[in-house]
Formats: C-alpha cells, structure tokens, sequence
C-alpha cells in the first residue's frame, strides 16, 4: 500500500470536513483504510494523486486555493496534475500546480489540512512510500 508523507513524517490522509464533503489533512498516524495511488508522467515530474478511503476513489480537484476532493469511479483517473518542486535538494519534493500563477501545496490551519498558497517558502514538502 502507498502512503504520501510530510518530510515531518505526518501523513496525508482523507477527512470528513462537514456533510458529506471531505479534505485532505496531515496526521501523525496513518488512518486504517487511506491509501494512495500516484501517477506520474513519462519524465516523473508531474504527479497526480487518486485517494482510496474506505472504499471509495477520490480524486484531487483545485478550487481557488484550496483541495477538493470528489468522488469518482475511475481506477486511476487523469485529474488535477502537480509538478514535482525539489525546493532543499532532498528526496522530498513540494507540489505545485501548473497554472500560469503557481500555487504551492501547504498546510492551512489548526487542522493541518492541505491548501495553497503562492509562497514557494510555505511548501510543505512530501515522499511517497510503501507500508
């Protein structure tokens, strides 16, 4: 099973926000049933994530700046693509998006969940790994 994780070593994981709406969030222990599939292009520069929670695939859609996630029926869908940021020189990379402003995955609120920003600086920095 593939697991993505902060260079903190939280986990990103799939939260219920409010109804039936639900967000990505980093955690410090992996959630039973979250699991993530991860495609990436032919140079592995860009990536795109589809979560698996408790039985449903959810794929990763910008909204302004935040995450959204939607329910979706496909195995391994063509969704929202991120280039690959290797900000330090690290294994870890940071995710932006590919629109002509950049936004960069960060880390938003108490909660810890995962939104954007336009700061390079506030990118919070991932790996992927299997558990």
């Amino acid at each position: 099973m593939h697991v993505l994780m902060t260079d903190e070593g939280k986990y990103v994981v799939v939260q219920r926000s409010s109804k039936e709406q639900h967000q990505l969030a980093a955690v410090d222990t992996q959630s039973p049933g979250t699991s993530v599939e991860i495609k990436t292009d032919e140079d592995s520069k860009k990536v795109a994530f589809c979560f698996v929670h408790k039985s449903t695939r959810y794929i990763v859609k910008k909204h302004e700046k935040t995450l959204k996630l939607e329910p979706s029926s496909e195995p391994r869908p063509d969704n929202i693509w991120f280039s690959k940021e290797n900000l330090d020189g690290s294994e870890h990379y940071g995710l932006s998006t590919q629109a002509e402003t950049k936004l960069y995955v960060t880390l938003c609120g108490k909660r810890a969940i995962l939104c954007f920003s336009e700061d390079n600086s506030e990118c919070v920095q991932f790996n992927d790994t299997t558990v």
